[in-house]
């Protein structure tokens, strides 16, 4: 670390531009060398004289240290200064952990046990458990009962003797352990319970997922509608009506169920919920047929709350009507949603609109081919948001000058409402220049949104240049641009945009693309989709490192190389098995990128099989691979496709002297027709 603590800046400069926030920094610096009286004498000053959130936080870092009595003090001065959740948290956890169970109870006797912090609610009942309290019973169960079960509820549930029945119900629900959950309900109904919110969320999902007899659940709990208070109707109709779903012969239950969930947080006021259940509702009604389900879109379309909640189910409305050859209810349905869906999802319908018309599938009246086609991809290109993929492919079909291009993703998303939090730049700008890396991430989680672009950029590169110590930073790094790249209060800055799309691990991506005959931008873009350049992250189904490797494709390539041994997380391991199966991938499909992209993501059978069946969908032998895209049955492939090419147009604008229109045919630019019939 002593390499980074020259930071950004040099040291002659930083006195003057950070002034009496100065003492901070030098204290951390001091804390970080061991002299921990020096620092305290820092963060002293700092507490005295500092701006109000340096000196908060070296208040917080004051109270860190020092005996067990001089940190309780000093986070006892840290409430008394902020009275807030944040210090009285952290007062708990001290308390707590020093076994000061009394003194932790006197600060929290005034809490609302259903409304504070979630962990200082913890506390005081562990310290009422601890103590004997009389009052622990009837505090632990409402605590329970009153909110959301989280961990921490569940860990006080481990530890507490005994229980009562309904907090044993909650508990098994949160550990997913349906079967035992739904016996313990069927007996709590039998009795008169008090029916909270929370509780009758767990008991729908109980109904849902805890046996099979879906019809017999969906009747009894939506039998419970006269019973429950009315906050908790809504889970009544909600669970009633996704477990009538599941059963032979009762979807007009369902839907009638769907309805009155609508209805009630209609007149309840929730959005949430109300966007919730018409989302499960549309979907219902898309499985019967997408025809019905475009009238209750035209129904819906100016009530839902949030736009891009329904993305996804009108990305599975596309790939209905494009599977059912109903090209002008796709048509019918750009029209409906413009103004109303989010915008990406109104671009991915103009522009698939827009190449219909192109490709003479789609004739719409009262224009010219080339004037419907235009104004479709037009509208694609203007209305696009943050999604670059059609942004990007609409610029190419029109002949968008990149020039223009780049202007258009310089002001990508503006946020016009922004109002920048002065003190959190200077703070997250000064950790930077003063070499802290390791304080960025978590001060830029708790007050990111509200740094200016500036502060964004300096946070982002210091710690790129930092990821030789730690690779962790080429992530953190990447996440800061990022953020900032879909939310600027001004025009992004060039140097924004390739910290958004960096050239990581550089030297291995080079050696292996030339190796494989691979393009970096190609390369560079699958590792941005597949991990976001964290050379450790493992999913949930077991890939791993950069290129997201599944083992049994990683043990095979190993053998082709005849390694005994080999690590997943090691870097340059991982980028030379992914280029030699990408690099496989293209090969065995005739050279098709976009097919390889698909193929590395979905598997090479499925998508000799998904073009086979596109074309024969189009009537066709060689399905324009933009169009191919939108007909891929699986939602995670679709957006991984978009998403790589979208990054390597990017990365070819940005470093290699392209245009977006050459990545695109590039990556884009084959016939299907010999990749399906191999």
């Amino acid at each position: 670390m002593a390499a980074l603590a020259a930071g950004c800046a040099p040291e002659n400069s930083l006195q003057s531009r950070y002034g009496k926030d100065t003492p901070y920094f030098i204290g951390l610096r001091e804390l970080q060398q061991g002299n921990t009286d020096a620092a305290r004498r820092y963060f002293k000053e700092c507490i005295k004289s500092a701006s109000p959130l340096f000196a908060r936080r070296a208040q917080e870092e004051l109270a860190a240290t020092g005996s067990v009595e001089e940190r309780i003090k000093n986070y006892e001065a840290l409430y008394k200064s902020y009275a807030d959740e944040d210090s009285l948290e952290l007062l708990c956890k001290e308390l707590f952990d020093n076994g000061e169970y009394a003194r932790l109870l006197a600060y929290t006797d005034g809490i609302d046990i259903a409304s504070c912090g979630n962990t200082t609610a913890y506390y005081r009942c562990q310290a009422m458990y601890k103590k004997n309290d009389s009052r622990f019973a009837e505090t632990y169960y409402r605590w329970c009962m009153s909110r959301p079960f989280e961990v921490e509820q569940y860990r006080m549930y481990c530890d507490a003797e005994t229980s009562p029945e309904a907090v044993i119900f909650r508990a098994l629900v949160f550990t997913r352990n349906y079967g035992a959950a739904f016996a313990r309900l069927i007996k709590i109904l039998e009795g008169n319970p008090s029916f909270s919110v929370q509780f009758l969320s767990d008991a729908g999902k109980t109904m849902l997922y805890g046996s099979k007899n879906y019809a017999e659940n969906a009747a009894l709990f939506s039998s419970l509608a006269e019973r429950v208070p009315e906050e908790g109707k809504f889970f009544v109709y909600f669970y009633s009506a996704r477990t009538y779903e599941r059963a032979e012969n009762k979807n007009a239950e369902a839907q009638a169920c769907f309805l009155k969930a609508i209805a009630q947080a209609e007149q309840t006021n929730e959005p949430e919920k109300y966007d919730n259940a018409l989302w499960y509702y549309l979907n219902n009604v898309l499985k019967v047929s997408p025809q019905e389900a475009i009238l209750q879109v035209e129904r819906y379309r100016n009530r839902w709350y949030e736009p891009d909640y329904f993305d996804d189910f009108l990305e599975t409305l596309s790939v209905k009507l494009l599977a059912q050859h109903a090209w002008q209810d796709f048509y019918r349905t750009s029209t409906l949603i413009d103004g109303y869906a989010s915008p990406e999802i109104c671009a991915k319908y103009c522009y698939v609109a827009g190449r219909l018309v192109e490709e003479g599938f789609l004739k719409p009246g009262g224009m010219t081919t080339k004037e419907a086609s235009e104004t479709l991809l037009s509208q694609a290109f203007l209305s696009s948001g943050t999604n670059l993929y059609y942004k990007l492919l609409a610029a190419t079909r029109l002949g968008i000058p990149d020039e223009d291009l780049r202007q258009s993703i310089s002001l990508l998303r503006r946020d016009e409402s922004f109002v920048e939090d002065e003190e959190a730049s200077r703070l997250i700008a000064g950790y930077a220049d003063f070499g802290f890396p390791e304080r960025i991430y978590g001060e830029w989680q708790r007050s990111g949104a509200l740094i200016s672009m500036e502060s964004a950029e300096k946070a982002a590169t210091f710690l790129r240049d930092c990821a030789d110590v730690s690779e962790q930073y080429y992530t953190q790094s990447l996440r800061i641009a990022s953020k900032k790249l879909n939310a600027s209060e001004k025009e992004l800055s060039e140097q924004l945009l390739r910290l958004s799309f960096p050239q990581d691990f550089s030297a291995d991506v080079q050696k292996y693309t030339d190796k494989y005959g691979l393009s970096e931008h190609l390369l560079y873009a699958l590792i941005r989709t597949e991990s976001y350049f964290d050379p450790q992250v493992v999913s949930s189904a077991g890939a791993t490192g950069l290129t997201q490797l599944m083992g049994l494709t990683a043990g095979d390539i190993a053998a082709k190389f005849k390694l005994d041994s080999y690590e997943l997380t090691d870097s340059s391991t991982n980028i030379m098995f992914g280029s030699y199966y990408l690099g496989e991938l293209i090969r065995r499909l005739d050279g098709a990128q976009l097919l390889a992209v698909f193929a590395y993501n979905g598997g090479i059978t499925r998508v000799r099989s998904w073009v086979k069946n596109a074309n024969q969908e189009f009537r066709t032998t060689g399905l324009p691979s933009d169009l191919f895209l939108e007909t891929v049955p699986f939602t995670e492939t679709r957006d991984y496709g978009r998403k790589v090419v979208a990054a390597a147009a990017m990365y070819g604008m940005l470093y290699y002297d392209m245009s977006a229109e050459d990545v695109i045919r590039e990556i884009m630019g084959l016939s299907l027709e010999a990749a399906s019939s191999k």
